[in-house]
């Protein structure tokens, strides 16, 4: 009974291949003691819940984002959840003028470990008033460099990686410029680059990075550099 009871203030959604025909397929539930709005949306290839909304049209407008947008599955999860960005999606966050207090993307490949997914950003809180999947958008925009094919740009080298307190830049074009991003998509570190090794001190919190190597050509590469300097 207690079992049956916990399942009603659930929400649940699967999507997977049937093993005999090998099509696509979806389930989703949602227990009759979440909060209202509340309800589920499946296709073929997705399945989409939420409770405590402003209404269906939020899951109306997920479904169509995520049907119209082109690109990779995660392409499509990004654009789905640009679906949900509206005031008071989330009715509880009305008041603080968003869509949600927070917001994630997750994306697993086979192989992958529950601390290694392919894409794992976060965006756990924000200021009041500002947009947690607008936050995310950056970050994903960030992101979709790093994972796609590098532009033919001069050499470089960031180093140490993991750093602490500190780390050299090693840039083999005249000139450029480097950029450091944290989770949410905010810029928090630039600096102009030189040929040669240079070595920066940015003050900034503990955590992991996005960095951004810009020639004057305004071709680009990306990386990623775990910080430990910081408080």
């Amino acid at each position: 009974v207690g079992g049956i009871f916990g399942a009603q203030q659930r929400q649940y959604g699967v999507v997977d291949f049937d093993p005999v025909s090998g099509k696509p397929r979806s389930a989703g539930f949602t227990g009759n003691s979440c909060f209202d709005w509340k309800g589920h949306k499946t296709g073929a290839t997705y399945a989409i819940q939420g409770n405590i909304l402003l209404g269906a049209q939020i899951l109306d407008s997920m479904e169509a984002r995520f049907l119209s947008a082109s690109g990779t599955l995660a392409d499509r999860l990004m654009a789905a959840l640009q679906g949900a960005n509206v005031v008071g999606a989330d009715t509880r966050c009305t008041d603080n003028g968003t869509s949600s207090l927070s917001a994630f993307l997750r994306v697993a490949k086979p192989g992958d470990s529950d601390d290694t997914l392919y894409l794992d950003l976060n965006v756990p809180s924000l200021p009041a008033g500002m947009e947690p999947i607008d936050s995310l958008q950056r970050l994903y925009d960030a992101w979709s460099l790093t994972s796609a094919p590098e532009p033919d740009i001069a050499e470089w080298r960031i180093f140490p990686n993991p750093a602490r307190g500190a780390f050299d830049v090693v840039f083999g074009a005249t000139e450029g410029h480097f950029e450091m991003f944290d989770l949410s998509g905010r810029r928090v570190f630039a600096a102009q680059l030189v040929q040669g090794r240079q070595t920066f001190t940015p003050s900034l919190q503990n955590g992991i990075y996005f960095v951004r190597f810009l020639q004057k050509d305004r071709r680009s590469a990306t990386g990623k550099i775990v910080w430990s300097g910081g408080e």
